[in-house]
């Protein structure tokens, strides 16, 4: 097993070494050929619905709690967003390729891979396909989508890292990050995915609404020459994320809450928070 990791490590640094062309290359090949097969698994499967009003899968987790945990799958890469729209040819090509991937692309594949899994009362992908006879393509199709979406994640986290030590070159980050990454997999990490998807989507979706209160209702600036101007921490924006991870973190605990999703809680007060400490910040306005 160990040496899986390690291979597929390789090819994940591999391609991300290679900069944006090889990774837009890599899901340009994948991305048809995983949601075609998806689509074919979903098919497959409408015949076969069972009782699933007690589906398997561990312990039960609430409805609030399961949304949380949907949205932190995805709400970094919601978040940094701009690390990929920035090479589109217009803002406009950015905003409707946005719009169309995470809109309406991701709801729907998430919609398509759920159908086996209800369909076949079991909560693992892999275990759904082969009980539909198509191990050997699921695996494969497996394989495929975690070097895409790992991919991603390992260039997203290098450009993150290369803002703050401006020295490195992008290509030793990403090798040094690749090699972190697959020591981290080799500790069997992946034990506690559920537990940290839930805080990713507590944590990084006050970012997110902190970005959108400070461009749509005070315009203010961050690129390049607003960025320098910036002091290291911007005192009103820090409290407004960590007051709102705070509060994210007691509607999970069911201790208090606004809407009774984590997630939601942690948005609308980071939103609140950033409104009103405002005009206590140094945000550069264009």
């Amino acid at each position: 097993m160990e040496a899986f990791v390690v291979i597929g490590s390789v090819l994940i640094v591999g391609v991300t070494v290679s900069g944006f062309k090889g990774i837009d290359k890599l899901a340009l090949l994948l991305v048809p050929v995983m949601l075609i097969f998806l689509g074919f698994a979903a098919w497959m499967s409408i015949g076969d619905f069972k009782d699933w009003s007690t589906p398997r899968g561990g312990e039960p987790i609430t409805l609030a709690t399961a949304v949380s945990a949907v949205i932190g799958s995805y709400i970094a890469g919601v978040t940094i967003q701009p690390d990929y729209s920035r090479f589109a040819r217009s803002k406009v090509a950015a905003l409707s390729s946005a719009f169309i991937a995470l809109g309406v692309s991701f709801p729907l594949v998430l919609f398509v891979t759920a159908i086996p899994a209800v369909a076949l009362n079991e909560p693992d992908v892999l275990n759904v396909l082969i009980l539909l006879g198509v191990g050997g393509p699921a695996c494969l199709l497996v394989l495929l989508a975690a070097w895409s979406s790992n991919v991603l994640s390992l260039y997203s986290g290098s450009l993150s890292l290369a803002t703050i030590f401006r020295s490195a070159k992008l290509r030793s980050i990403v090798v040094v990050f690749g090699i972190a990454g697959t020591a981290l997999a080799l500790t069997r990490v992946d034990e506690y995915l559920v537990k940290y998807l839930i805080l990713l989507g507590i944590t990084i979706p006050p970012i997110a609404s902190i970005y959108a209160v400070e461009t749509l209702l005070f315009r203010s600036r961050f690129d390049e020459d607003a960025r320098q101007r910036q002091p290291a921490f911007v005192g009103h924006a820090l409290l407004a994320w960590l007051s709102a991870i705070c509060i994210g973190r007691l509607a999970h605990a069911q201790t208090f809450t606004l809407t009774t999703v984590a997630a939601l809680d942690s948005i609308l007060v980071a939103a609140g928070l950033s409104f009103l400490l405002h005009p206590l910040g140094p945000f550069r306005r264009s």
